[in-house]
């Protein structure tokens, strides 16, 4: 076995074999959550122009690749030649995990000692192959994490091999990429120190121009957070400052060492509660705590493993120290590098511990079963990638208190025509949090689905004052009182929308209009279905043959047939975007009216 394993082509061939096994089931898995705005309605990707826009335009805010080129020049790349398929995105990330698993074999095989050599491509295969690393491969947008890693993979390892333009090249590449690149410095740092049994300031003395000039790209990630800054996600927002954050992420850390030795609750979107005082957290703390201890101690003793357990601390501190990420308290993706560092560290000291007992083997063997069962683990965690509802009951059942894993949920019942089942998930999630306007307003859409408006209607009244400034809520409620006739109330509701939104009122100005006409107020129809054609904002190439058709039609009742004739003739005019059933009763409507004008200027018969 151990000739075996230090064979380097079998390793390599063995691993790739049990990744594309293991990750199977998940590589043709659908666009999930960021990958639909980062991805799919990303003009920088989805837009047939050129790599170059990509660098510039990033796509929207605080997407994935907000602000990061290199990211958003890849997904184009893919897009194209692809043409949109998740397949090619899945397959690029698994070649990316493959790639970085080259890397962290040739990066253990030069700075493991020599006496736990034997050891090195378990290590390497328990990494590659741990289910923790699951979303990362398979969440076609986390190819920020795969791309990022990959260069700092590429910068240690030509930084030790003293390879120092590669190194230099890397980093800089690795700064377009991830705002997370920025620890690689201290990384290279500690590792040519560590590593290579140099004192720190002997490492600073001797290789002082290469340190700064790895520091000095750093400020590539500053210009570009400058250019790019995500207020939405990160800052002190939805009530979080840095002191409870720092304290919510013991929590995390210590789900990230629970699930590093046992992964069994692995979910997409982890949630915990947030921390007020050092009270709601001191059980979490302590083992976070004595590890930051050790590895500090480790430092100062320049011990081999004090390295690898700083990485650990080191590649997570940007998302998982006192910044808050208010989007994301935690993520499973953000141990894809880290776990390596967790892992060696924790091999160290089974294996010094088996040592004293005599007992050196053991650690082999342990690993060696950890190896055949974590590909297994992962073949089960891609498995759930190949729909989101399985991704979403997954979610709840292990953190029941997520309320957007539930409202998640929800919407993926409401979106696939399952409104009793996303009714029961909203009652759910609003028995613990009764005040959330957001979910009110969700279970009020599905009601009136059900046919039930007036229960609707009931709900939106009740949260009259939050919803009374939100232009998107009035549209919602508005219909509402459309469906259920009260046409008056709908009337009002609508103009308040217009009111407060001209920008992106077309809805509500085509729903004011079918109001008027049931008011008997065709004028008033006419009027605002002209304003929704003409002043609304830019309508969707679909809807504009339907506007002016409808348009016509109100022409037609109003008795004006001339004006009504060019609104049926312009709605033919559009490109050919609208679905057949429309184009059929727009010819429809033009043949009638151009028969009713025949007959009327047909001259008297003597």
């Amino acid at each position: 076995m151990k000739a075996l394993l230090g064979k380097t082509g079998f390793v390599y061939l063995l691993l790739f074999t049990v990744c594309v096994f293991a990750y199977l089931p998940g590589l043709n898995g659908p666009f999930i959550f960021d990958d639909v705005p980062g991805i799919v309605q990303n003009p920088a990707v989805s837009v047939a122009s050129s790599p170059g826009a990509s660098l510039t335009i990033t796509g929207p805010s605080d997407t994935a690749g907000y602000g990061r080129p290199l990211v958003a020049v890849l997904w184009w790349i893919q897009y194209q030649l692809g043409n949109g398929q998740q397949a090619v995105f899945h397959g690029v990330s698994l070649l990316l995990h493959l790639a970085n698993c080259i890397l962290v074999l040739m990066l253990l095989r030069r700075m493991l000692p020599e006496s736990k050599q034997p050891l090195t491509s378990l290590i390497g295969f328990l990494w590659a192959m741990h289910p923790l690393l699951s979303e990362a491969v398979l969440y076609a947008s986390q190819q920020t994490e795969l791309l990022v890693s990959l260069m700092i993979l590429g910068t240690l390892n030509a930084s030790i091999r003293g390879h120092k333009i590669t190194a230099v090249l890397c980093c800089i590449l690795g700064m377009f990429c991830k705002e997370l690149m920025v620890v690689t410095p201290l990384l290279v740092f500690l590792a040519m120190s560590v590593g290579m049994d140099h004192s720190y300031l002997k490492t600073l003395k001797k290789h002082k121009l290469f340190q700064a000039t790895l520091w000095s790209s750093c400020l590539i990630v500053i210009v570009l957070m400058t250019l790019y800054p995500r207020t939405q996600s990160t800052g002190n927002i939805e009530g979080w400052n840095n002191w409870n954050y720092l304290l919510t992420q013991t929590q995390s850390l210590n789900h990230y060492l629970v699930q590093t030795v046992w992964p069994t609750h692995l979910a997409i979107d982890l949630w915990f509660a947030r921390a007020q005082s050092i009270g709601d957290i001191w059980s979490d703390a302590i083992p976070v705590l004595l590890l930051l201890a050790t590895c500090v101690l480790l430092l100062i003793m320049r011990h081999r493993s004090g390295f690898w357990l700083a990485s650990f601390f080191i590649i997570l501190a940007p998302t998982s120290s006192f910044i808050p990420i208010t989007t994301e308290i935690a993520a499973e993706r953000r141990m894809y590098l880290p776990l390596l560092g967790l892992l060696v560290f924790i091999v160290f000291a089974l294996h010094h511990i088996m040592q004293k007992f005599s007992r050196p083997n053991v650690t082999g063997w342990l690993l060696l079963l950890a190896c055949l069962l974590m590909p297994i683990g992962t073949f089960q965690r891609a498995g759930l990638y190949q729909q989101p509802i399985t991704l979403y009951k997954d979610t709840v059942a292990k953190f029941p208190d997520n309320r957007r894993a539930v409202r998640n949920l929800g919407s993926w019942y409401f979106q696939h025509q399952q409104y009793d089942k996303a009714l029961q998930t909203y009652d759910t999630v609003l028995k613990q949090w009764p005040g959330n306007i957001s979910v009110q307003l969700d279970r009020a859409i599905t009601l009136a689905k059900l046919g039930q408006p007036t229960q609707a209607i009931a709900i939106y009244e009740k949260h009259m004052q939050a919803f009374a400034k939100a232009p998107p809520y009035l549209t919602t409620m508005g219909d509402f009182y459309r469906q259920a006739q009260q046409w008056d109330k709908a009337r009002l509701t609508f103009l308040k929308a217009i009111k407060l939104d001209q920008t992106h009122s077309f809805k509500n100005k085509v729903y004011l209009a079918s109001v008027c006409v049931r008011l008997g107020d065709l004028p008033q129809a006419i009027h605002w279905q002209l304003q929704a054609l003409e002043n609304a904002a830019p309508i969707p190439l679909t809807k504009r043959a339907e506007v002016c058709n409808t348009l016509g039609m109100y022409y037609g009742m109003n008795q004006q047939y001339e004006l009504a004739q060019k609104s049926f003739t312009h709605a033919l005019s559009w490109p050919n975007n609208t679905p057949q059933k429309t184009l059929d009763d727009i010819h429809a409507n033009l043949t009638h009216v151009k028969n009713f004008l025949a007959q009327k200027n047909a001259p008297l018969k003597k």
